[in-house]
């Protein structure tokens, strides 16, 4: 059911809308700014998908919100990140950023705040959008500012994928691990 016409705008987290932390209530703030300040019709624009929760359709102004439910596999997951455009990660308090770096092993670009662990995810203006904390306006514009350009979106996308490989490949995380442990053991 993605609209391959849409830019899809993906939110995503365990409970989806529930979790107060999430910042789901922060980036429906910035849907409305993004309706009111930035595009005429909204609604033939964008598709809004939030995955981790199971419920109705809704709507913020005109804009459709479709609910995905959650999703076990990594497949699934894959699937939804790389249909995205942007992935919003409003979260207020946040220790990594899961999503985030699931989005960028897809090559999905990130808007999120300037907060915690997704400071060490996404390089701005790089790899995603770092808006100012807890600022809506900032995070519309962060959106906005990713989807606005086709070419622009193409380079945060490939960049998203390049620092992934470099940053979280299994190869290089094990080597990370064994190091620790050896730091830890005293072993050179």
């Amino acid at each position: 059911g993605i609209n391959t016409k849409k830019k899809v705008i993906l939110f995503g987290a365990i409970g989806g809308t529930k979790d107060i932390r999430k910042g789901s209530n922060l980036l429906e703030k910035a849907l409305e700014i993004l309706d009111q300040s930035y595009f005429d019709n909204i609604q033939n624009r964008f598709q809004v998908l939030v995955f981790g929760e199971a419920k109705e359709r809704r709507f913020i102004n005109n804009l459709s919100i479709d609910f995905l439910g959650s999703f076990c596999d990594d497949i699934s997951l894959r699937i939804i990140y790389s249909a995205a455009d942007v992935i919003v990660v409003p979260s207020i308090q946040e220790a990594f950023g899961q999503t985030a770096s699931e989005a960028h092993s897809c090559g999905t670009p990130v808007a999120a705040f300037n907060i915690g662990g997704l400071i060490d995810i996404v390089d701005h203006e790089k790899t995603g959008y770092l808006a100012d904390p807890y600022d809506p306006k900032s995070l519309a514009y962060g959106i906005n500012w990713i989807i606005e350009d086709e070419e622009r979106n193409k380079k945060l996308s490939l960049q998203a994928r390049i620092k992934a490989k470099e940053k979280w490949e299994y190869s290089i995380i094990a080597k990370k691990y064994i190091s620790a442990y050896y730091s830890a053991l005293g072993i050179n």
